[in-house]
Formats: structure tokens, sequence, C-alpha cells
């Protein structure tokens, strides 16, 4: 009786052993959360702490999930893996619900979360490996707490160094078979995109707004060309420069006031951490009825995390040109 109930207790903490990190995760992303709205809003907590957060959180998820796994469990080489990237899992299904908005946020950064979380999860399975050989497991107490504590110790650190601000452009272009005339026409007015024009794109996937519509009140300097977009998302592009039938500029401002989603990106346009600069377009002559419309959009960066979300926000915005280069050349060939 007295083996089968130790084989009992051994094969349920093999069971619960990797289950362990997933709960710490969980309630570690709920505490961080909930000291978070302490000290302000996520949004402004998440601009502040930038690397702290964002490093250092996933490998203290993936590092316990490591730590808390049994000898066997290390053993096997798919632990090394799946245990951390499953403890991330649902930690990220939890911040999703306490969150919504934020999903798309938790989304760009998964990538990066399970690299970390590996890591995390390596180094906190080598230090189990260590403690059983030293059959010491009190000496990983000190090791524990300083994990638990390591993003709001790095926080202040951090604070101290400046937030640098980036300005940067992308630009996207493709060859219509039009005439420069037909093409000026459809890009100084975009008529609304109807049903059968909507395709799906990567950042509408991702739970971003399409654009619906734009229009542009005069061809002149200090003119207003307004882009309506879904979830009543806006932006008043006053024009800089203009050049007629072959480029114009506008300078951007976010009309954000009426839009209905909470999303976080959304929520963010010209504020501290995000805003769009400007657009460009630029009608290059090809000659023998093509031309070479170019689309140039520049957006400012100010987080402690500019190359990570750099990479992100020019691949979406270049997705966003591809998506409205696509409607402006289908109507421009059909003589639209």
């Amino acid at each position: 009786m007295k083996t089968s109930l130790s084989g009992l207790l051994q094969n349920t903490r093999r069971f619960f052993a990797p289950l362990s990190g997933v709960a710490f995760g969980v309630l570690y992303g709920i505490v961080c959360r909930l000291v978070f709205e302490q000290a302000g809003t996520f949004r402004d907590v998440y601009a502040t702490l930038g690397i702290s957060f964002l490093l250092f959180s996933p490998l203290v998820l993936g590092f316990v999930t490591g730590l808390a796994a049994t000898r066997e469990q290390r053993s096997g080489r798919l632990f090394w893996l799946s245990a951390p990237l499953l403890a991330l899992l649902v930690a990220e299904v939890f911040s999703v619900v306490i969150a919504l908005e934020y999903a798309f946020c938790i989304l760009i950064a998964t990538p990066a979360f399970m690299v970390e979380a590996v890591i995390g999860g390596l180094v906190g399975a080598a230090i189990a490996h260590q403690r059983d050989k030293r059959n010491q497991p009190q000496s990983m107490l000190g090791v524990v707490i300083f994990a638990l504590l390591l993003p709001y110790l790095a926080a202040p650190v951090e604070a101290r160094f400046p937030v640098r601000s980036e300005v940067r452009q992308v630009h996207s272009s493709l060859v219509i078979a039009a005439s420069p005339e037909t093409v000026w026409a459809n890009i100084t007015t975009l008529q609304p995109i109807g049903p059968g024009e909507r395709r799906e794109a990567v950042f509408h996937l991702l739970g971003l707004p399409r654009p619906l519509e734009a229009r542009m009140a005069c061809e002149q300097v200090g003119c207003i060309r307004r882009g309506e977009w879904e979830d009543g998302l806006a932006f008043d592009g006053r024009i800089t420069r203009l050049e007629p039938g072959v480029s114009y500029w506008v300078e951007l401002t976010a009309d954000a006031a009426g839009h209905t989603s909470r999303t976080a990106p959304l929520e963010a346009i010209g504020g501290p951490l995000f805003d769009m600069v400007d657009d460009g377009y630029v009608i290059e002559d090809l000659g023998h009825g093509q031309v070479r419309l170019h689309l140039y959009s520049s957006y400012r960066l100010s987080t402690r995390i500019n190359p990570y979300a750099a990479a992100w926000l020019d691949f979406l915005l270049a997705d966003i040109q591809g998506y409205i280069l696509g409607v402006e050349k289908a109507r421009s060939e059909a003589g639209g």
C-alpha cells in the first residue's frame, strides 16, 4: 500500500511539475498587471519598463518552468522546448483575457517571447540539475527570489537612459498599365473601396483596420486630404508639397476620437510612443502606357525596443501600402 501511494505521488509530481511553471507564469503576469495599474496606465508603464519587462519576464517564466520540472522530464529532449512554450502560451492567453485590447501587442511580441522563454527554461533546468547533484534545494531560494525581482530591479537602471526617438520611412511601389493622368485621379481621391475590392491582408488578420476611402479637398498646398478607415479611424493629411500629375506629400494628423476599436496600437497613435508623420505619392512615367507608382509613409517611434518594434511596423506598413496600391492599380488599369 505504501509503495502504491509512493508511486501515485511520484506520477502526480511528474504530471504537475511542468504545470507549476505554467501556474507561476499566469500568477506572475497577473501580479505584474496589477502592479502596473497601481503605477499608472498599462501603456505608460509599458513604455517606461520597455526592455526590463519585455525581455526579463519571459526569461523568468521559462526559468521557473525549467526549475520546477522533475529530473526525468529534464532528461527528455522535448521538454526543453515544450514546457517553457506551454507556460508562455497559457500566460499569454490569461493576459489577453485580462486586457483584450493588448492582444495585438502580445501577438507581435510572441516570437521574441518564445526565444526568451526557451532560454530561461534551459537555464532553469541546468540550475535544477546542479541542485539535484548537490541535494541542496534550499540553496536555490536566493536565485528564485532574484529571478522574480529581476524586471523590477532592472527597470530603475533602464529608466536612467533616455528614450530614443527615430523617424522611419517605408516605401512600396508597383507598375501600373495606365496613363499618369488616370493614376493621378485615383491617388488624389480614393473612392470608397467596395466589398468586392476588399481582400484579406496580414495587417487585417492581425486585427488592424482596413482603409475605406480618401478625399482631397483641393489640389493646392495647405489643402486637406482626409482618409477614412474601418472602426472610425481617420487621418487628416495637409498637403505640404504638390507637383500636379506627378507627386504630392501630406503631413498626417491622426483622428482617433471616433474610432470604436480599443486595440492598443490605435490607442497609441499620436502619443509618446508612436505617430504617423507623412505620406507621399510619386508617379514615375515609364512610357509605353505604363507608370511606376511609389508610395512613401513615415512614422515616429519612441520606445526602448525600437529595433524590434520597427521591424514589425515596417512590415505592417508595407503590407498596408501594398493593399492600397493594389486597389489603385486595379482601378487605374480598368480605366476608372
